[in-house]
C-alpha cells in the first residue's frame, strides 16, 4: 500500500512540472531581497519571466560562496563582451545542445585531456588553431575525428 502511495504521488509530482511563486508574496523572503528590483513590475512579467527568474534565484541561493564568486566573475566577463561575440557564443552553445550524449562525452573528454597539457602547450595549440583558415580547420577536426575512430572497418 506504502510503495502504491510513494509512486502515485511521484508521478503526480512529475505531471505537475516544476512549482514556483508566480505571485511576489509566494517568493521566500531570500528570493524577495535577489528579485528586488523587479518587485514593481513583477505581476506585468509574463508567466515564464517569472518561472525563470524565481528558479534562477533559488539556484543562486543554492550555490556555496565559491560558485557564487565564479558565477558573479563569469557574468562580469559576459557583460564586457559586445553583441557579435555574445551572439557567437550563443551559436556554440546552441551546436553543443544539438550534439548527441555521445557526441558530448566526446568533447568534454577532449577538453579534458586539453587541460592537463602544460599551460605553454595550451597556448601554442590555441596559436595554432587560431593561425588555420576556415579550411584548414574544419580538416583537421575531421582528421582528429578520423584519428579517434581508429582504422576503418
Amino acid at each position: 500500500m506504502y510503495r502504491s502511495w510513494l509512486i502515485v504521488v511521484t508521478l503526480l509530482a512529475l505531471c505537475a512540472g516544476p512549482v514556483f511563486a508566480s505571485n511576489w508574496n509566494e517568493l521566500s523572503t531570500q528570493q524577495q531581497r535577489l528579485l528586488a528590483p523587479y518587485a514593481d513590475r513583477w505581476d506585468s512579467l509574463d508567466e515564464k519571466q517569472r518561472e525563470r527568474m524565481a528558479l534562477g534565484a533559488q539556484r543562486w541561493l543554492e550555490l556555496d560562496p565559491a560558485q557564487r564568486q565564479k558565477f558573479s566573475q563569469r557574468y562580469e566577463r559576459w557583460q564586457s563582451l559586445d553583441p557579435g561575440q555574445k551572439r557567437a557564443l550563443q551559436q556554440r552553445l546552441e551546436r553543443y545542445r544539438n550534439l548527441t550524449p555521445q557526441q558530448r562525452r566526446a568533447l568534454r573528454n577532449r577538453l579534458d585531456r586539453f587541460r592537463e597539457l602544460p599551460p605553454e602547450r595550451q597556448r601554442a595549440l590555441r596559436e595554432r588553431f587560431k593561425n588555420l583558415s576556415p579550411q584548414e580547420r574544419q580538416r583537421a577536426m575531421r582528421k582528429f575525428e578520423q584519428r579517434r575512430k581508429g582504422p576503418r572497418q
